[in-house]
């Protein structure tokens, strides 16, 4: 698997004289995710994403767009996942969410999955969901209970897994039988989940995060330059805080 940003362009470079490609998902949305895997954000910086590092973000996934397959730019993950299990003119996808059913289902061909090729993988964007409870619960204890059931190790790194379940218990991720069943998903990418980047929670920040992203998607297409990108995310996300306490970082 390659490690550097530098190893994945060569890759690319080979399966292009072979007539195959590299897969790169950018809807929009998923643009945004790898900006922010790439462009080193700092919440409570002078600027979110300093003008250097976006530049240097798309420029990166500008050359790794030219290597990659024509559709990317339609696709999010599952969609290109679907894709190459389907055909075999995608040979690897150096950003995007993974999924462990794609490495677990027998009744399809397997993907494999590995770490990102960053250095450290500092900064790779955490996906997935939450668990919780509502307020307006009139079961507020039993639901309670569930989710902590649900979120035991023990179920975690049992039924859970064997019923399709993508666990978020560092137990499981570590369980020798839960990555037999997975083709080491689990332990191929915990690098990078162990030192990923959690999307700020302020108000706000989803809208933010929703206006930025087509424009994060025009970047990487050449149709809006890099320096744009920076003044409008800066600009936008100095918006979104105004009013909000700073918040200290351990």
């Amino acid at each position: 698997m390659p490690h550097t940003h530098d190893e994945v362009v060569e890759l690319g470079r080979q399966a292009r004289k072979d007539g195959k490609w590299l897969g790169l998902p950018f809807v929009p949305t998923d643009a945004m995710c790898m900006l922010l895997t790439l462009g080193h954000p700092q919440e409570n910086g002078e600027q979110f994403m300093a003008r250097e590092a976006v530049e240097q973000a798309i420029a990166q996934l500008r050359q790794l767009a030219a290597l990659s397959h024509p559709n990317s730019s339609k696709w999010n993950p599952i969609r290109c996942y679907d894709h190459m299990i389907a055909h075999d003119d995608v040979v690897y996808v150096p950003f995007a969410f993974g999924y462990v059913n794609y490495a677990s289902k027998p009744e399809r061909p397997n993907l494999r999955f590995a770490d990102v090729p960053t250095p450290r993988c500092a900064g790779a964007l955490l996906g997935g969901a939450g668990i919780g409870v509502s307020a307006q619960s009139k079961h507020k204890q039993a639901a309670v209970d569930y989710a902590l059931f649900l979120c035991s190790s023990a179920y975690q790194r049992g039924d859970y897994v064997k019923a399709g379940g993508q666990p978020g218990s560092l137990a499981a991720w570590k369980d020798a039988e839960v990555n037999k069943l997975s083709g080491d998903f689990f332990t191929s990418t915990l690098r990078t989940i162990g030192s990923s980047y959690l999307r700020p929670t302020h108000p706000g920040f989803i809208a933010f995060f929703r206006e930025c992203a087509p424009h994060a998607a025009a970047a990487i297409a050449g149709d809006m330059s890099a320096a744009e990108l920076a003044d409008h995310v800066n600009g936008l996300y100095h918006e979104t805080r105004q009013g909000q306490p700073e918040r200290s970082v351990a």
